[in-house]
């Protein structure tokens, strides 16, 4: 029951920080099928172990890895909000 409950809460964070990219991506006027992921700040490519949902956040303290400018709260509560609505 409870390994389900975490698939569910982790799944949920990948779909929530999907749909956040996207929606971003789409406001910006970016291609949102191609394209790879950045930091808003330096425009820096993240690497894939920077777009695991949450953890990334929290194993940055909130902050770039290249640049070290702050990343916003709403990435990690999008994903928290994503993952607890599936779960």
């Amino acid at each position: 029951m409870i390994m389900i409950f975490v698939l569910c809460v982790a799944f949920g964070a990948c779909l929530g920080s999907f749909a956040y990219a996207m929606t971003l991506r789409m406001h910006d006027g970016r291609d949102w099928v191609k394209g790879r992921s950045e930091c808003e700040h330096c425009k820096h490519m993240l690497a894939w172990y920077d777009l695991i949902p949450l953890m990334s956040w929290v194993s940055t303290l909130g902050h770039c890895r290249y640049c070290k400018k702050s990343i916003g709260l709403s990435y990690p509560l999008i994903e928290l909000t994503g993952g607890l609505l599936l779960a």
